[in-house]
Protein backbone atom coordinates (compact mmCIF):
# COMPACT_ATOMS: atom_id res chain seq x y z
CA UNK A 1 0.00 0.00 0.00
CA UNK A 2 1.03 3.56 -0.62
CA UNK A 3 0.03 6.89 0.84
CA UNK A 4 0.07 9.57 -1.85
CA UNK A 5 -0.14 13.34 -2.08
CA UNK A 6 -0.71 15.58 -5.08
CA UNK A 7 1.19 18.87 -5.37
CA UNK A 8 -0.67 22.08 -6.23
CA UNK A 9 1.31 22.41 -9.49
CA UNK A 10 -0.03 19.11 -10.85
CA UNK A 11 -2.76 20.75 -12.87
CA UNK A 12 -2.06 24.36 -11.85
CA UNK A 13 -5.75 24.91 -11.15
CA UNK A 14 -7.21 27.88 -9.34
CA UNK A 15 -8.83 25.45 -6.91
CA UNK A 16 -5.51 23.78 -6.10
CA UNK A 17 -3.72 27.07 -5.64
CA UNK A 18 -6.48 28.33 -3.34
CA UNK A 19 -6.30 25.17 -1.23
CA UNK A 20 -2.54 25.63 -0.93
CA UNK A 21 -2.94 29.30 -0.04
CA UNK A 22 -5.61 28.62 2.60
CA UNK A 23 -3.80 25.71 4.23
CA UNK A 24 -0.25 27.00 3.89
CA UNK A 25 1.02 23.74 2.39
CA UNK A 26 1.88 22.80 -1.21
CA UNK A 27 0.12 19.41 -1.19
CA UNK A 28 -3.57 19.60 -2.00
CA UNK A 29 -4.87 16.04 -2.27
CA UNK A 30 -4.33 12.87 -0.22
CA UNK A 31 -5.14 9.26 -1.08
CA UNK A 32 -4.26 5.64 -0.40
CA UNK A 33 -3.34 3.14 -3.09
CA UNK A 34 -4.43 -0.28 -1.88
CA UNK A 35 -2.61 -3.47 -2.83
CA UNK A 36 -5.16 -4.09 -5.59
CA UNK A 37 -3.87 -0.94 -7.34
CA UNK A 38 -7.01 1.10 -6.79
CA UNK A 39 -6.71 4.65 -5.47
CA UNK A 40 -9.08 5.39 -2.59
CA UNK A 41 -10.07 8.94 -1.69
CA UNK A 42 -12.79 11.53 -1.61
CA UNK A 43 -12.76 13.28 -4.96
CA UNK A 44 -14.75 16.27 -6.18
CA UNK A 45 -17.29 13.76 -7.52
CA UNK A 46 -17.50 11.86 -4.23
CA UNK A 47 -15.94 8.96 -2.35
CA UNK A 48 -14.79 6.31 -4.79
CA UNK A 49 -11.91 4.32 -6.16
CA UNK A 50 -10.06 5.55 -9.22
CA UNK A 51 -7.38 3.87 -11.26
CA UNK A 52 -3.76 4.95 -11.01
CA UNK A 53 -3.92 6.17 -14.63
CA UNK A 54 -6.87 8.41 -13.77
CA UNK A 55 -5.02 9.97 -10.86
CA UNK A 56 -1.32 10.09 -11.73
CA UNK A 57 -0.94 12.20 -14.86
CA UNK A 58 2.64 13.29 -14.16
CA UNK A 59 4.36 11.58 -11.24
CA UNK A 60 6.80 14.44 -10.67
CA UNK A 61 3.94 16.28 -8.94
CA UNK A 62 3.27 13.50 -6.43
CA UNK A 63 5.00 12.19 -3.36
CA UNK A 64 4.45 8.65 -2.09
CA UNK A 65 5.13 6.88 1.19
CA UNK A 66 5.19 3.11 1.59
CA UNK A 67 2.71 1.91 4.17
CA UNK A 68 3.75 -1.12 6.23
CA UNK A 69 1.70 -4.24 5.75
CA UNK A 70 -0.98 -4.70 8.39
CA UNK A 71 -3.67 -7.22 9.20
CA UNK A 72 -6.10 -4.29 9.35
CA UNK A 73 -5.96 -3.58 5.61
CA UNK A 74 -9.12 -5.56 4.92
CA UNK A 75 -10.98 -3.69 7.65
CA UNK A 76 -9.83 -0.40 6.08
CA UNK A 77 -10.93 -1.52 2.61
CA UNK A 78 -14.31 -2.62 3.99
CA UNK A 79 -14.76 0.74 5.69
CA UNK A 80 -13.87 2.58 2.50
CA UNK A 81 -16.27 0.40 0.50
CA UNK A 82 -19.05 1.32 2.95
CA UNK A 83 -18.42 5.01 2.22
CA UNK A 84 -18.47 4.79 -1.57
CA UNK A 85 -21.12 7.09 -2.97
CA UNK A 86 -20.92 9.64 -0.18
CA UNK A 87 -20.32 13.11 -1.51
CA UNK A 88 -17.25 15.33 -1.24
CA UNK A 89 -17.52 17.55 1.84
CA UNK A 90 -17.05 21.00 0.33
CA UNK A 91 -18.60 22.69 3.36
CA UNK A 92 -16.45 20.79 5.86
CA UNK A 93 -13.31 21.52 3.89
CA UNK A 94 -14.13 25.23 3.76
CA UNK A 95 -15.17 25.59 7.40
CA UNK A 96 -12.32 23.46 8.78
CA UNK A 97 -9.45 24.76 6.66
CA UNK A 98 -10.43 28.30 5.72
CA UNK A 99 -12.53 29.51 8.64
CA UNK A 100 -10.95 27.11 11.18
CA UNK A 101 -14.37 26.13 12.51
CA UNK A 102 -14.52 22.40 13.20
CA UNK A 103 -17.54 20.75 11.60
CA UNK A 104 -17.95 17.11 10.66
CA UNK A 105 -20.44 15.42 8.36
CA UNK A 106 -20.37 11.63 8.51
CA UNK A 107 -22.16 11.37 5.16
CA UNK A 108 -19.54 13.44 3.33
CA UNK A 109 -15.75 13.45 3.33
CA UNK A 110 -12.87 15.50 2.04
CA UNK A 111 -9.71 13.74 0.90
CA UNK A 112 -7.43 14.07 3.92
CA UNK A 113 -10.31 13.39 6.28
CA UNK A 114 -11.10 9.97 4.84
CA UNK A 115 -7.40 9.22 4.34
CA UNK A 116 -6.69 9.83 8.03
CA UNK A 117 -9.72 7.74 8.96
CA UNK A 118 -8.31 4.89 6.86
CA UNK A 119 -4.86 5.33 8.42
CA UNK A 120 -6.42 5.18 11.90
CA UNK A 121 -8.05 1.86 10.98
CA UNK A 122 -4.84 0.53 9.42
CA UNK A 123 -2.64 1.59 12.35
CA UNK A 124 -4.86 2.13 15.43
CA UNK A 125 -1.91 2.47 17.82
CA UNK A 126 -0.28 5.21 15.72
CA UNK A 127 -0.64 8.97 15.85
CA UNK A 128 -3.50 8.68 13.36
CA UNK A 129 -5.80 7.27 16.01
CA UNK A 130 -5.40 10.45 18.07
CA UNK A 131 -5.93 12.96 15.26
CA UNK A 132 -9.25 14.57 14.44
CA UNK A 133 -9.44 13.84 10.69
CA UNK A 134 -11.58 16.91 10.02
CA UNK A 135 -8.84 19.22 11.28
CA UNK A 136 -5.99 17.99 9.07
CA UNK A 137 -5.49 19.24 5.52
CA UNK A 138 -3.73 17.14 2.86
CA UNK A 139 -0.65 19.34 3.17
CA UNK A 140 -0.53 19.11 6.94
CA UNK A 141 -0.87 15.32 6.74
CA UNK A 142 2.01 15.18 4.25
CA UNK A 143 4.08 17.38 6.55
CA UNK A 144 3.38 15.11 9.54
CA UNK A 145 4.26 12.02 7.50
CA UNK A 146 7.46 13.59 6.17
CA UNK A 147 8.61 14.29 9.74
CA UNK A 148 7.99 10.72 10.91
CA UNK A 149 9.13 8.74 7.84
CA UNK A 150 12.73 7.54 7.53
Amino acid sequence: MLLGFKHKNHDNSINGNLISLWTGYPYIHAFIIFDNGLVASAWKDGVQYKTIDEVIKNDKYFVFYDLPDTINKYEAENFFNSQIGNRFDWEGSFFNHVLHINIENKKAWFCSEITIKLLSILYPESIFGSLNPAEISPGKLQYLISKTSP
